[in-house]
C-alpha cells in the first residue's frame, strides 16, 4: 500500500471500530447480537466458509502468478549472484553478502541446479513456502478455535498483500514466514496438549526463523514475554521443559552470535533506509489489528473461552514486542522500519483478526469484512496500477533496461555508462574498496559486451563523507574526456539517506562542466532511470558544417521527445 493512504486508512478502521462499539453499546441492538449467532456457532456457514475458502485460494494464486514471469528486481538479482557458483561459493556469498545464513540459498540453488535458470525457477521456492505457510496458519486456528477458524486464517493470510508479494519475491521472507509458522503452531500444540511433537515443531520453527533471517526473530522474543506473563500457558507447557526448548534453540544458533554482532557493529554504513516511518506496521497488519479490536468490543455479546483468551494475549505480545523493538531502535537511529523486516508479524496478526471475526455476532461481520476487503483491494490494485502485477513482480524491468542499452551501444560509439546498481555496498568505493561482483549483476548483458561500454560504477549515497572527492577523482576525469555517457539506476531507489541521486548528479555536471552537457531521459523500463548526456559542442559543430551532416546529427543527438523512445 502507499504511505499516503496509511492515514486515511487508520482513520478509517477507526471509524469502523468505534461504529461498533456505538452499536453494540445499545441497549436494543445489544439484545438484537446476543441472540445472533456468531461465526463460531452458526453451522449454516460451513458450506459458505468452504467455498470462499476455495475461491481464494484460486484467487490467491493467481495474484501470485500473474507477472511471475516478469523481470527480476535489484535484490533478485542478489540471489542470483549468490546461487550462480559452486555449494562453497553460495555459503560464502551469503555469509560475506547478504549477511544472512546460506539457509534459503541452498535451498534456491537446488532448485537451480535441477531446473536452469529463469525468473519462474528462482522464485519457485517462495511460492511454495507460501502455500506450506497457509496450511500451517489453517492448523493454527483449528488448533485454537476449530476448522472453521482455521479455514479463515488460512484464506486471510493466503489473500494478504504482503504475503502475495513475498511469494513471488526470489528473496528469504516467505521461508522465514513459513518457520515463523512453525514455531507458533509447536507452541500453540504445547501449550494445549503437552505435546511432544510440538515442542519439537517450536524447536525447528525458532531455529529456523533465525537461521533464514537474523533479523525476523524478534518475534521469538513475544513468545518467551507472553510465555513468562501469563500462567495460563504453563499448565500444560510446564516451565523446565519450556526452559530446556529454549536453551536448545540458543545452542543451535550460537554459530550466528558472531555475525549478528559483526553486523550490528556496521549498522551505521549498512543503513539504506532515510527517515523512520513509524507507521510502517499498519501496512501489513492494518484490517487484522481492525478485526481484532472489533472482535474485543462485540465479545461483550458473546465472551471467548479461556484458552482462547490466554492464546489470544499471547499472540497480542507476539505482535507488539517485534514492533515496539524496531519502533525503539528507529527512535534512536537505527531505522529498519521497512515492511520485509516485518513480515512475521503477519502470522499471530492473522490468527488475532480470526480470533477477532470469529467473536463478532453475525450483525457485525460485515463491519470487519468490508473492511479488510477494502484494505486489501486497495494495496493490490494500487501494485497492480503502479507495477501491472498484484504482486510487485517485475517493478524493475532490468530486462528491459539491459536490451535498451544494448541497443544504445549500437547506436553510439563506445559509449560511456555511469552505473548505479541502488546497492548499499557501493559506498565502498569511497574508500578505494572494490565491492562484490554482485552491483553489477543486474546488467549481464553490458558485462558480456564490455568492448562496446566503458563502464564507470558509482556510490550508493550522494553526500556521505569522502563522496565529492571520489566524483573529483575518479569520476571527473573521464567525463572531460566524453562526448556521450548514459546515467542508468533503479528509480525507486532514492531516499533522505541517498538523496535524489539523478537530479544531483546533473547539477553536479552542470557545475563542473558549465553548459557544456544538454540531457535527455530515456524510457527503459518500468522502475529504471536512463539519462542520456551529450556534448553540445559536438552537436552545434556536426550540425553546422552542412545540411546533410545536421540530419546525421539529428540521428546521433535526437531530440527530446525522439530522445524519449530511443528504446522503444
Amino acid at each position: 500500500m502507499m504511505q499516503f493512504l496509511v492515514v486515511p486508512f487508520i482513520l478509517l478502521g477507526g471509524l469502523a471500530t468505534l461504529s461498533v462499539w456505538l452499536l453494540a453499546s445499545r441497549h436494543r441492538f445489544k439484545k438484537h447480537l446476543q441472540n445472533t449467532p456468531n461465526l463460531a456457532n452458526d453451522a449454516a456457514l460451513s458450506r459458505s466458509v468452504i467455498r470462499v475458502a476455495i475461491s481464494s485460494g484460486i484467487l490467491g494464486l493467481f495474484l501470485r502468478l500473474y507477472g511471475f514471469d516478469r523481470s527480476l528486481w535489484l535484490d533478485e538479482f542478489g540471489t542470483l549472484w549468490t546461487v550462480e557458483g559452486d555449494l562453497h561459493q553460495v555459503i560464502q556469498r551469503a555469509f560475506s553478502f547478504h549477511g544472512q545464513s546460506p539457509f534459503y540459498y541452498l535451498i534456491v540453488w537446488a532448485f537451480r541446479h535441477f531446473l536452469g535458470v529463469s525468473e519462474i525457477v528462482l522464485r519457485l521456492p517462495s511460492l511454495l513456502f507460501g502455500v506450506a505457510t497457509s496450511y500451517v496458519t489453517y492448523m493454527i486456528g483449528k488448533e485454537i478455535g476449530g476448522r472453521k477458524v482455521g479455514i479463515i486464517a488460512a484464506s486471510f493470510i493466503w489473500l494478504s498483500p504482503t504475503m502475495v508479494k513475498t511469494n513471488a519475491d526470489a528473496r528469504p521472507y516467505a521461508l522465514a514466514l513459513f518457520m515463523t509458522a512453525v514455531m507458533f503452531y509447536g507452541f500453540v500444540r504445547s501449550t494445549s496438549l503437552a505435546d511432544q511433537k510440538g515442542r519439537w515443531l517450536f524447536i525447528i520453527g525458532g531455529v529456523g526463523l533465525f537461521t533464514t533471517h537474523y533479523l525476523l526473530s524478534l518475534i521469538a522474543l513475544g513468545i518467551a514475554l507472553s510465555y513468562l506473563c501469563l500462567p495460563a500457558l504453563r499448565t500444560h507447557y510446564l516451565a523446565n521443559k519450556f526452559a530446556r526448548d529454549v536453551g536448545l534453540q540458543l545452542l543451535l544458533v550460537v554459530w550466528g552470535w558472531p555475525q549478528l554482532a559483526q553486523l550490528w557493529s556496521r549498522r551505521t554504513e549498512l543503513s539504506w533506509l532515510g527517515e523512520p516511518n513509524y507507521l510502517t506496521f499498519f501496512e501489513v497488519i492494518g484490517p487484522f489489528i481492525i478485526s481484532g479490536l472489533i472482535g474485543v468490543i462485540a465479545s461483550q455479546c458473546s465472551p471467548a473461552s479461556n484458552s482462547q483468551r490466554a492464546m489470544s494475549w499471547c499472540f497480542c505480545f507476539a505482535l507488539a514486542t517485534p514492533i515496539a523493538c524496531l519502533e525503539l531502535l528507529g527512535y534512536f537511529g537505527v531505522n529498519l522500519l521497512e515492511r520485509r523486516y516485518m513480515v512475521p508479524l503477519l502470522i499471530p496478526a492473522v490468527v488475532i483478526g480470526t480470533l477477532g471475526l470469529e467473536r463478532t455476532p453475525r450483525g457485525l461481520v460485515i463491519i470487519s469484512l468490508g473492511y479488510w476487503l477494502l484494505f486489501t483491494a486497495a494495496s493490490l490494485g494500487l501494485n497492480f496500477r503502479a507495477y501491472g502485477t498484484f504482486s510487485t513482480a517485475g517493478f524493475q524491468d532490468w530486462r528491459r533496461a539491459s536490451e535498451c542499452i544494448e541497443k544504445l551501444a549500437r547506436r553510439d560509439t563506445h559509449p560511456l555508462l555511469l552505473f548505479r546498481s541502488g546497492f548499499v555496498e557501493e559506498d565502498h568505493r569511497i574508500n578505494g574498496e572494490t565491492p562484490p561482483s554482485v552491483v553489477l549483476s543486474p546488467l549481464p548483458s553490458v558485462r558480456s559486451s564490455s568492448r562496446a561500454w566503458t563502464l564507470l560504477p558509482l556510490t550508493y549515497s550522494w553526500s556521505k563523507p569522502g563522496g565529492a572527492k571520489f566524483f573529483a577523482t575518479s569520476v571527473e576525469p573521464v567525463l572531460r574526456r566524453a562526448s556521450v555517457f548514459y546515467f542508468l539506476s533503479c528509480a525507486n531507489c532514492f531516499n533522505q539517506a541517498t538523496g535524489k541521486y539523478p537530479e544531483l548528479l546533473m547539477t553536479w555536471i552542470e557545475r563542473q562542466f558549465p553548459g557544456r552537457f544538454a540531457t535527455e531521459i530515456i524510457h527503459s523500463g518500468v522502475g529504471i532511470t536512463l539519462i542520456r548526456f551529450w556534448d553540445r559542442n559536438q552537436a552545434t559543430a556536426l550540425a553546422s558544417s552542412s545540411q546533410s551532416r545536421q540530419a546525421a546529427a539529428s540521428q546521433v543527438y535526437p531530440s527530446s521527445r525522439q530522445a524519449n523512445h530511443l528504446c522503444d
